[in-house]
């Protein structure tokens, strides 16, 4: 009976704090996929190419490591500035998920 049978879970990686939160699609950094995603780098490469993107601003894969351990992020910088920037009309009223 001494068989534990819990799957042992490896530790999740350290968070980058010098990384941003969010980052504006026509910025250099937006082209990496580690920092914004699959996604939002191929619409940051397309705008630098350019060809037809609207204006917007991506969480980067940061903001998203500190949402998915729980840190709280309702206060963010980041996300009130993402909020701002659609509001004042800077950006597409939309939102990317890496």
């Amino acid at each position: 009976m001494g068989n534990d049978l819990r799957p042992e879970v490896e530790p999740l990686p350290a968070v980058d704090i010098r990384a941003p939160e969010l980052v504006a699609l026509f910025s250099a950094g937006a082209t990496t996929s580690d920092l914004t995603g699959g996604k939002a780098s191929a619409l940051a490469r397309a705008a630098h190419a350019g060809l037809p993107v609207l204006p917007g601003v991506v969480f980067t894969t940061r903001f998203c490591e500190l949402v998915d351990r729980s840190i709280e992020t309702a206060s963010s910088a980041a996300l009130h500035d993402a909020f701002e920037a659609m509001h004042s009309g800077k950006i597409a009223k939309a939102v990317l998920k890496p």
